[in-house]
């Protein structure tokens, strides 16, 4: 019996490459006996909405059911990075020929009948992601919010909720007001899923308060969200900083004093930000309820404005520190169930 864990293709700015590293990181912490597959292959970018070399994708998610087809023997645990794996239905089928039987278990990280997520617009992905769901064991969610939407949507009790893992101290904190550029930083990408209404509302009804944005629009056949984002650019008082990655983004997160956000299933992008110096200022919804101080967290615009104002004039007295998860447990619970 072997244990496997299988990483999806990866591309810049996903959480999903904070996810996969902190993974690895725990396996040669605790020198877990785990065989790795797909990791370190190939990254690719986002653009308009898609991958912008699907080739990538494609030749990775056949490079992932080959490697399997040729590894996987009787009573082998298969745990998967991301629970959308294309190729997953055909490996199926030829292990039920041979009548191997194996775990699958898998992360969660989106889902397109979850509300607001990004594929959500994509209809055909629907099907798919239930027959994954069907072929699956167990699968872990970083919030409750996420596993009640999921068994509500889906008639699915295989869940299990557990925190994904999140290292601050990888991150060097800025708590130097003096050195502060921002007031607030916005650290997603320009897309409905992130809630940019919210902050354009808040950029434009706050003008002596100095907004960064981060990222870039992804999705340039959709009209209405390019004129909300060529809206926010042109107010004096927002900073258009770009799509970086890294140290680049992180010294940009150290430069500001709140970070704002609206939707998250576990909240890479304001943690970071958090482990870098930054106040929350979040929207009492979805994940933050869960992890966050309600002090840090609005259900208005008003509310929104009335933290941010207060943060950034006591900056850096109310700072929140960001904790650190592991995803050991993840690991140990598929592993040695």
């Amino acid at each position: 019996m072997v244990n496997i864990l299988v990483f999806p293709n990866l591309y810049n700015g996903s959480a999903l490459n904070e996810v996969s590293f902190g993974l690895v990181r725990e396996i040669k912490k605790y020198n877990l006996d785990v065989k790795i597959i797909g990791f370190n292959l190939p990254m690719t970018t986002l653009s308009n909405g898609k991958l912008d070399n699907p080739e990538i994708f494609f030749q990775h998610n056949k490079k992932i059911v080959d490697e399997l087809k040729e590894t996987i023997q009787e009573g082998d645990k298969i745990l998967f990075v991301d629970m959308f794996q294309l190729g997953l239905g055909i490996l199926q089928y030829y292990l039920s020929g041979t009548g191997k039987n194996v775990k699958f278990g898998a992360l969660l990280h989106g889902a397109s009948f979850i509300e607001g997520d990004f594929y959500k617009k994509d209809k055909w992905i629907k099907n798919f992601e239930r027959g994954i769901i069907d072929l699956m064991e167990i699968i872990y969610m970083p919030s409750k919010y996420y596993a009640e939407y999921f068994k509500k949507e889906v008639k699915n009790n295989k869940v299990k909720v557990l925190p994904f893992g999140f290292y601050p101290q990888d991150y060097k904190k800025n708590l130097d007001n003096s050195c502060k550029e921002y007031d607030v930083i916005i650290p997603h990408r320009w897309s409905w899923d992130k809630g940019p209404k919210y902050f354009y509302e808040l950029a434009k009804n706050m003008p002596d308060i100095k907004f960064a944005l981060c990222g870039d629009i992804l999705e340039l056949e959709d009209k209405k969200l390019i004129e909300l984002f060529q809206k926010i650019t042109s107010l004096k008082n927002v900073v258009k900083l770009g799509i970086k990655t890294d140290e680049p983004h992180y010294e940009d997160l150290r430069k500001a004093r709140v970070v704002i956000a609206v939707r998250d299933s576990f909240g890479y992008g304001f943690r970071k930000a958090m482990a870098c110096g930054c106040i929350p200022v979040l929207k009492n919804t979805t994940c933050f309820p869960e992890y966050i101080p309600k002090e840090y967290l609005f259900d208005t615009l008003d509310e929104a404005e009335r933290l941010i104002r207060k943060y950034v004039k006591d900056y850096p007295r109310n700072y929140l520190p960001t904790k650190e998860y592991s995803f050991i447990e993840i690991l140990e619970d598929f592993f040695r169930r």
